[in-house]
């Protein structure tokens, strides 16, 4: 049986390259952002793990059958539940982030307010989010954004800084660190196991579902960086 996510990484190699290779990753790795740049990207980042990743997580766990559980349901509530707390720790983390190295965390965009602080891009995220209530599309959905984070922090921290000591630098390397640390690693691989338990039999109509959630995924990946 084919394997959803390795297939999905391989077949759209290109778009997993645009999203997780931007010119703000590049430039965040080289310690290249300005303050302004660096909290632009915070803030939409909190909106979207403040606002649609926590109903997003809440809607996946109503979904799971805990009266009557499958095999999978334990280790899925697992997951579940460390995706909550680290969403939670995550929010605090960008505000503690924000007050120790003069960021803020209302930066309007340079481009497509639709309203006050929030963008149209991080707005089709957030409804995107809290839009699914399909456990399988969810579990696609999860495996997605988290794979393609990783992967995108990781392009930063494979850049060598041209400066350690502009007015980011601090802040960019606590941020990388923590979001290439090896806790995420393991979180997103518990994803991708998940992914493959579904079983998705390639050409099915379940995996032809799941494929259009990935490649939405992708295409908003691609348009969440901000522009340097």
């Amino acid at each position: 049986m084919a394997s959803f996510t390795k297939t999905m990484l391989e077949r759209y190699d290109d778009e997993v390259t645009a999203a997780t290779t931007s010119p703000f990753l590049t430039a965040a790795g080289k310690h290249e952002l300005s303050k302004e740049i660096l909290s632009e990207y915070l803030t939409q980042d909190k909106i979207y793990a403040f606002v649609g990743y926590p109903k997003f997580i809440a809607n996946l766990i109503s979904h799971l059958p805990l009266l009557t559980p499958t095999a999978s349901t334990p280790s899925l509530l697992k997951l579940f539940s460390f995706a909550l707390t680290n969403v939670a720790r995550e929010t605090s983390f960008f505000a503690d982030t924000a007050d120790n190295f003069g960021l803020t965390l209302s930066q309007p965009p340079q481009s497509g307010a639709v309203f006050g602080i929030l963008n149209s891009t991080t707005k089709a995220y957030v409804d995107f989010l809290t839009g699914t209530e399909d456990l399988e599309e969810g579990l696609v959905l999860l495996w997605g954004m988290e794979q393609l984070y990783l992967k995108a922090w990781q392009h930063a921290k494979s850049q060598t800084p041209t400066s350690t000591t502009s007015d980011t630098s601090d802040a960019l390397k606590l941020l990388i660190d923590n979001w290439t640390c090896e806790e995420f690693e393991i979180f997103v691989q518990d994803c991708v196991g998940a992914v493959e338990g579904l079983e998705l039999v390639e050409g099915s109509e379940r995996w032809k579902r799941c494929e259009e959630v990935w490649k939405y995924v992708l295409w908003l990946e691609v348009r969440f960086w901000p522009s340097v």
